[in-house]
């Protein structure tokens, strides 16, 4: 092909450039036409938002209480646990992770819709997780009722001994102390127990977004604005190649 724009196989970048220094006009009036068309476009599409939630999970002696992949199955099941009140908009709902913190975004379509369905996702699973956590610290919330029944029989006979008008044996008084200190250290072992269980807690609330997450009109005017430049060098080469 040989015109004056490609001369030896090689674009001839100065003859290029001087069409498109001559037909600025052209150029200028496809680039706003091409923009206020896609404003339009997008003025016209309805808003939509984004709220936003991120939970960090529970764990139990350095392990999540839950595996966050089983939690992300869940929510996104189409069996609608009890509790969730979004059946039907599960494809509007994102589930992501890094860590043992879960992120749930929901899409909708008004600020109350997108914070629904998020708030929905954080109560369903902060209302599981503090049954789970509460049925894991049972036993040993029972344990320590337990070890301060002992607690208090032991203090119990020392008190009545010290009353006594007999005189106790120095050996039972001993016995007493020890068996006082044991239960007590037994105590400390099972407080310190409890601490190692971390409940699943709220990083960030599901708020009411302000402000739509879109249509992103920035980058509407970005996109015509390089459609219309790009039209415009079609029409502009098809003219001249037709001269």
């Amino acid at each position: 092909m040989n015109n004056k724009f490609i001369k030896d196989d090689e674009i001839n970048l100065r003859a290029v450039f001087q069409v498109y220094k001559k037909s600025w006009t052209l150029f200028l009036s496809c680039t706003l036409i091409s923009i206020v068309i896609c404003i339009a476009i997008g003025l016209l599409l309805p808003k939509w938002y984004i709220s936003t939630a991120i939970i960090s999970i529970g764990t139990s002696g350095g392990k999540l209480i839950e595996p966050i992949e089983g939690i992300v199955k869940v929510l996104e099941s189409n069996i609608n646990p009890p509790g969730l009140i979004h059946p039907d908009s599960l494809k509007e709902i994102s589930f992501y992770y890094y860590g043992n913190s879960l992120v749930i975004e929901a899409e909708g379509y008004s600020p109350e819709e997108a914070y629904m369905l998020t708030k929905s996702s954080v109560d369903y699973l902060m209302k599981k997780h503090e049954k789970l956590y509460q049925d894991l610290l049972l036993p040993i919330k029972l344990e320590i009722l337990k070890t301060d029944n002992d607690i208090r029989k032991v203090i119990e006979k020392l008190s009545l001994g010290a009353n006594s008008n007999k005189a106790i044996r120095p050996d039972i008084i001993e016995g007493y102390i020890n068996s006082l200190s044991v239960v007590k250290e037994t105590k400390a072992i099972l407080l310190n127990n409890i601490s190692q269980y971390i409940p699943t807690k709220m990083e960030i609330s599901p708020i009411k977004p302000k402000h739509p997450a879109g249509p992103k009109l920035l980058f509407i005017v970005f996109l015509s604005a390089s459609l219309g430049l790009f039209i415009g060098s079609i029409i502009v080469f098809v003219i001249k190649e037709r001269d």
